[in-house]
């Protein structure tokens, strides 16, 4: 008998499929997205790593930081110079600013501090979401097909894709898991991120056609499980 995961692969064999999955902080769609890129053999794109470049380079310009108030005007004729590369390979998923490798520098507690406040600002948001949507068009001709995950990508950078999933799951679920990733504390401070991020877009409620996994009492297995599923589903 062909298994879940051998049907949704032939499914999406070499036709540039696009799948999006949205969620807040802690949901599990960065390591579901990763794992089913891997399984299935389609790239995958981290959309927030392109905010923690750009805020990377906010502050090295001075742009953004402890005591600064964010000038909006400078942080925005900024982005039209930003150049940024990020491997979509989820073997890798490597962020560069030129040569330069920040992949590590870009999950700080610093560029995690600072990155709403650049963010928030709509014209970078239309500026990274148009370099967003190169690198999809990229997968989808070249017939490697594109997972994406962020806060918008169902919403508003591949509203069209035939695969979106909201993934969500409890607070409580989701600060025990920060704290078991990253350090007893570090799931106290998603609220407050959640808090931010929410005054730009809302990622806690399907939009039409975006179907919703709540992972809470899920395993990471049967969370996975029902990701191919929504796929199987959606290109039946």
């Amino acid at each position: 008998m062909t298994s879940l995961l051998e049907r949704v692969k032939t499914k999406i064999e070499g036709k540039g499929i696009v799948m999006a999955v949205d969620g807040p902080s802690g949901s599990g769609k960065s390591s579901i997205t990763k794992a089913a890129a891997l399984a299935l053999g389609l790239e995958q794109l981290d959309t927030g790593a392109t905010y923690r470049a750009f805020t990377a380079l906010c502050h090295r310009h001075g742009l953004v930081g402890e005591g600064i108030t964010p000038d909006e005007e400078q942080i925005t004729a900024l982005a039209s110079t930003f150049e940024f590369q990020i491997d979509t390979d989820p073997k890798g998923n490597r962020v560069y600013l030129g040569a330069e490798d920040i992949s590590e520098l870009i999950r700080t507690p610093l560029i995690t501090s600072l990155v709403s406040q650049v963010a928030r600002i709509q014209p970078v948001r239309n500026y990274l979401i148009a370099q967003q949507r190169q690198v999809v068009q990229r997968a989808q001709e070249s017939g490697t097909g594109i997972i994406l995950e962020g806060r918008d990508a169902t919403t508003v950078i591949v509203p069209d894709a035939p695969v979106r999933v909201l993934l969500t799951a409890s607070e409580e679920a989701r600060a025990a898991r920060r704290d078991a990733q990253e350090g007893a504390g570090s799931g106290s401070k998603l609220a407050s991120r959640d808090a931010q991020d929410r005054k730009v877009n809302n990622f806690e409620t399907p939009a039409d056609g975006v179907v919703l996994i709540d992972s809470s009492d899920l395993t990471f297995d049967e969370t996975l499980e029902a990701f191919y599923q929504v796929i199987d589903e959606a290109l039946a």
